[in-house]
């Protein structure tokens, strides 16, 4: 098998990139969607090593106000991946803003998050699990650095193991072993958060399909979770799906979601041209129309290489086969066919 053709999936790590620079490589779509969601809420730590650190001469006061939740952390797999972004600051005011800077509501969210990640390494210790789990309950789960939406995972076992967890802290066995304020933990804020990260789990679950192709899921995916957001999403029977946050906080956050997702997430040539092969979304309606003929000049080429043609007018460097007389008609609807599940075939 010749290693040109094949194309591999990866994240944005260093280590992976550098052997796989002579062949055709594709980001992780659910891996870069899991970035762009820690970053949404600035979950990434920082990495000291790669900060340019201010002048200690520069005043305290005109030192400029930067994201500082850019890179992922040394512990995840890809700390190279999320290079400092500059989103224009008048069309993506939430993305600039710094965490020190955060708005009172957006605060709120983000204490909430912390406060539950607090609550499971308490319980944790405390061994408590196994006396939720005895109340009817479900065992919290741990948020894990590399292990994508397990923020998510987090917060549906504390939502579903509150009531339980709160008898059991106030319970005179359990005031000794585990300490805990729960007041601390915006219910509101997290019932948003869980509808919020709950469209990203269904959109990581349609990308990762198993041996199915899935390559197309990317463009599908993006675009109906951007229009999710933006509240101008509809159901299967076409009628609008309106958004009601209960805390008000989660509006921010919505809208530095949709602003990261522009500025990291970039389509491939093969996202958009396996779109065009599927028979439901050929017409690529979000797609602008610079993408557009890229995926179809994409498409041509390949289909170029398979059927030998680009091969044949270089070798005979002639006049251009007549459309009547070439015996590599692309307006067959079998070799079309072919064609198309031979391009198919390569992305597996």
């Amino acid at each position: 098998m010749d290693n040109n053709k094949i194309t591999f999936t990866s994240d944005r790590g260093a280590y992976i990139l550098k052997p796989l620079k002579v062949y055709p490589v594709i980001y992780c779509f659910a891996h870069r969607i899991n970035n762009v969601l820690k970053l949404t809420f600035y979950q990434t730590a920082q990495n000291n090593k790669k900060r340019v650190l201010i002048a200690s001469s520069t005043p305290a006061k005109k030192q400029p106000k930067k994201l500082s939740h850019i890179c992922d952390s040394s512990s995840d797999s890809s700390s190279s991946e999320d290079d400092t972004i500059a989103p224009s600051p008048s069309k993506h005011g939430e993305a600039n803003t710094a965490l020190s800077d955060l708005p009172p509501k957006p605060e709120e969210v983000l204490k909430t998050i912390t406060t539950n990640k607090k609550l499971v390494k308490c319980v944790k210790l405390a061994g408590l699990n196994k006396n939720i789990e005895e109340r009817g309950g479900v065992a919290l789960k741990q948020e894990c650095a590399v292990r994508r939406l397990s923020m998510s995972n987090m917060l549906e076992s504390v939502d579903a193991s509150i009531e339980h967890i709160r008898f059991i802290l106030l319970s005179k066995s359990s005031k000794s072993q585990c300490y805990f304020k729960l007041n601390n933990i915006n219910i509101d804020a997290l019932k948003d958060l869980i509808g919020l990260l709950s469209e990203f789990k269904n959109l990581s679950s349609l990308a990762q399909t198993g041996a199915r192709p899935s390559l197309y899921m990317a463009y599908i995916c993006i675009n109906k979770r951007g229009r999710h957001l933006s509240s101008t999403d509809v159901n299967a029977d076409g009628e609008n799906i309106d958004i009601y946050d209960r805390h008000e906080g989660i509006d921010f956050f919505r809208k530095r979601l949709i602003q990261l997702l522009k500025c990291m997430l970039t389509f491939d040539d093969k996202h958009l041209a396996t779109a065009i092969l599927h028979p439901l979304y050929r017409k690529l309606t979000f797609a602008s129309t610079y993408s557009k003929s890229i995926a179809y000049l994409y498409i041509r080429k390949q289909l170029n290489d398979i059927l030998g043609l680009s091969e044949q007018v270089h070798r005979t460097n002639s006049k251009p086969l007549k459309k009547s007389t070439s015996p590599w008609r692309i307006n067959s609807p079998i070799l079309m066919i072919t064609a198309v599940l031979m391009i198919l075939a390569q992305q597996q």
